[in-house]
């Protein structure tokens, strides 16, 4: 397993990926509640190297969509769209299931609301999907088959020694809840997110992981019998968002709830820094007072955490604290980020 830290500038890692260049849906953001009390600012622990990145997506030489800007927004958990806690309490959930709780698979489609998102997992991209694990452990129990990413049909994945893999496994077209999706287009009540594509190299897993790229790394969460929300095997576990069509897969859009559009002001809740790049160790260039109005010029997503870039410089908008999302300004969604084990 490798550790991820940021060697280079994450522009040039994503150019290297020969992304394609993206576009955005218009949908209204979904209301929710932007109220916020004082909460005392506690610094989170800092995850990833210094980025000092004004994010923009890297051009290719395909276009997928014309002429509009990219979206993120964040896959709702089961409790927030279904009538009940969890899918467990649905009428056609299969009671011999034993645990108290699954993996949050989110089903992506090949096309807008049909098509089976299902694609072969190459060697090389198996080597990516065992890198971006913390230990070995993740490792093993990700490439599990029928654990959620792969289908319970395949040969048992040789995930730690892949020169005993004799037959390349099949993988479901998935994301999990809660994870950051970037938006592409909306059409007959789906949205196109970007992805990776099996086709193209895996890139370089200390360039492209969850907290450097998390809307192209999912972190798999799980939800219990309750609805109460939780990560997928009890640990933190990782996988690539991959698959067969370049353009990127479809989500349902009841599942979707959107980023505030840009720009937008929000008053902050919190004394707090603002920082040249995106991220705590980054050089202090000023700061805000709490009731401070400020400008969001622009969103990047790190890890479970978001940074927001001012007219004056990069500030924290949310982060993890015990599991919980804290939200430094009146900014703030319906959607709780992954959890991340200390």
């Amino acid at each position: 397993m490798k550790s991820h830290h940021i060697p280079l500038l994450l522009l040039v890692a994503l150019a290297a990926c020969n992304f394609p260049v993206t576009t955005v849906p218009t949908i209204e953001p979904q209301a929710t509640d932007n109220s916020q009390g004082t909460t005392v600012m506690q610094e989170p622990v800092q995850q990833a190297s210094p980025t000092p990145l004004v994010f923009e997506l890297s051009k290719s030489s395909y276009t997928c969509v014309d002429d509009a800007e990219p979206r993120f927004a964040r896959l709702m958990h089961d409790p927030q769209w279904m009538p009940w806690p969890s899918r467990m309490g649905a009428p056609d959930w299969n009671r011999g299931f034993s645990s108290d709780r699954y993996p949050e698979t989110v089903p992506l489609w090949g096309r807008p609301r049909s098509g089976d998102g299902e694609f072969t997992y190459t060697r090389e991209w198996l080597e990516y999907l065992r890198d971006l694990q913390p230990h070995e452990e993740a490792a093993i129990w990700v490439a599990l088959p029928g654990a959620g990413l792969f289908d319970r049909f395949n040969d048992s994945i040789p995930i730690l020694n892949l020169d005993e893999l004799s037959v390349e496994p099949k993988a479901e077209g998935i994301s999990s809840g809660g994870n950051v999706v970037l938006v592409l287009e909306t059409r007959n009540g789906s949205v196109r997110i970007q992805m990776l594509f099996v086709g193209d190299d895996p890139p370089d897993v200390d360039a492209v992981n969850y907290q450097t790229a998390p809307w192209l790394v999912t972190k798999f969460t799980s939800v219990s019998i309750e609805g109460e929300l939780g990560n997928a095997g009890g640990m933190d576990v990782y996988f690539p968002n991959v698959g067969d069509e370049r353009c990127g897969y479809w989500v349902d859009l009841q599942r979707v709830e959107m980023f505030p559009r840009l720009p937008f002001e929000a008053a902050a809740t919190v004394s707090n820094t603002l920082r040249e790049g995106p991220a705590n160790s980054s050089r202090s260039v000023g700061g805000v007072a709490a009731g401070q109005v400020i400008r969001v010029l622009e969103y990047f997503p790190q890890g479970s955490d978001v940074w927001g870039r001012t007219e004056n410089g990069w500030l924290l908008l949310e982060y993890l604290q015990n599991g919980q999302p804290v939200y430094t300004t009146t900014w703030s969604m319906a959607t709780r980020p992954p959890i991340l084990f200390p």
